[in-house]
């Protein structure tokens, strides 16, 4: 993926005026891409299998802590999520969620309505 790069207007020793360009680091990029509220463009989505569903995959390597993507959603708590969840296999809307543990405390946050 190609880095994000910003542009700094700076004055010379003379007083003259340029622009530097730096690379971004990847909170930064991170940063970036979140308030542009934009994916990179290296990524796609790509059906892996029906039990699977879509999986998001890069036309690029991805480099050890590189920003990849935000998991855009609903912050849920994780024992809420599970009705939903129900609800969502009884109306085959199917589920894009992802889990984790924060300070001790697990959530969910629900893309599938996104």
């Amino acid at each position: 993926m190609k880095s994000l790069l910003k542009a700094f207007h700076s004055i010379n020793e003379k007083g003259s005026e340029f622009i530097s360009k730096r690379r971004l680091s990847p909170i930064e990029t991170a940063k970036s891409y979140i308030e542009m509220e934009k994916d990179p463009e290296n990524l796609y989505k790509k059906l892996i299998d029906k039990t699977k569903g879509f999986g998001v995959f890069s036309f690029e390597k991805i480099y050890k802590g590189q920003f990849i993507a935000q998991y855009r959603g609903d912050l849920v708590p994780k024992k809420e999520m599970n009705d939903k969840i129900k609800y969502y296999e009884e109306t085959n809307a199917g589920s894009y969620v992802y889990d984790f543990i924060h300070n001790n405390i697990e959530y969910s946050i629900d893309a599938t309505l996104h």
